[in-house]
């Protein structure tokens, strides 16, 4: 659903913003069925600019199924450990 919101925001005027700006805002974030499908770069940079910005202002929870020794395959050859 996140990422269909967020498809949804890039066709409104600041929607990219807003979107950061609303999720960021959260006191907890669940991200449920994390990586369940390869997160294309596009996603995987809103990620990473949503947990930039949730940086020591919120809690993020990840549900997976995969172990976090796995997420770094997952995410793809873009992102590092």
């Amino acid at each position: 659903d996140l990422e269909e919101a967020w498809a949804l925001a890039k066709d409104r005027p600041q929607g990219q913003n807003k979107f950061l700006k609303k999720y960021a805002a959260f006191s907890l974030l669940v991200i449920d069925e994390w990586l369940l499908d390869h997160p294309d770069e596009t996603i995987s940079r809103m990620l990473l600019e949503l947990l930039e910005r949730r940086y020591d202002t919120g809690s993020t929870v990840f549900c997976t199924q995969y172990p976090k020794k796995d997420w770094h395959q997952r995410l793809g050859s873009g992102v590092h450990a």
